[in-house]
């Protein structure tokens, strides 16, 4: 039995706070999220100011709220190092994460996995081809997730990244730690229906993506 099986229909409500200023961290899949971006708008983004977008996306989550009760206190981005082959687009990424991780770069944490060569075989016709596989990043977003999440620090965490590798650290997050609520999975295209399932989805709109664009 797959203990992360979603059933049912979307679209959990969104979490209902008091009349305060709550606390939400964004958890950013790098290459999900980029990987989505050059997919949808190619040779159009470089990067994003995601304080900003954060902000953006949860005033579309929370478009009822009059006026909106909540500020970013951390991002956290999980990816890799790309390989040289994968051309200057990648480098650039790879360029503004080693930015984030300067000493002084205030309320940013980066986690960094590995890109290793693999080679694929095609079952049909035999042909081999070598490529590259991303390992420890979803294994890095559970374990913080699940460490930063049961503190005083939190109480809302919103993810960018619609991959459905992270349900066991979103569906644990949501079940297990009072302290934290998913608020959002916020992505482009593509985001995985169980994950919909689970927990509040909105897309995120080129208005958003060019006003947080740096």
């Amino acid at each position: 039995m797959n203990p992360y099986h979603i059933e049912g229909p979307g679209i959990p409500p969104m979490p209902k706070f008091k009349d305060r200023t709550t606390k939400w961290d964004i958890y950013i899949d790098e290459a999900n999220f980029f990987g989505n971006v050059k997919g949808r708008y190619p040779n159009t983004y470089e990067w994003f100011d995601f304080f900003k977008l954060g902000k953006l996306v949860l005033d579309d989550l929370y478009e009822d709220l009059d006026p909106p009760h909540y500020d970013i206190q951390t991002v956290w981005m999980f990816g890799a190092m790309k390989p040289n082959e994968w051309g200057q687009w990648a480098r650039t990424r790879d360029g503004h994460m080693r930015d984030l991780m300067r000493e002084d770069t205030e309320g940013v944490n980066v986690f960094l996995g590995e890109y290793k060569p693999r080679n694929t075989t095609c079952p049909k016709c035999g042909h081999v081809w070598s490529d590259f596989v991303e390992k420890r990043t979803d294994s890095n977003f559970a374990v913080q997730l699940m460490m930063n999440g049961d503190t005083d620090h939190t109480d809302g965490v919103l993810v960018l990244g619609g991959d459905e590798d992270i349900i066991p650290a979103v569906y644990e997050a949501k079940n297990n730690l009072e302290k934290v609520i998913i608020g959002g999975v916020a992505q482009l295209r593509g985001v995985s229906a169980a994950l919909q399932r689970l927990i509040r989805y909105t897309e995120i709109s080129s208005d958003i993506l060019d006003a947080s664009s740096v």
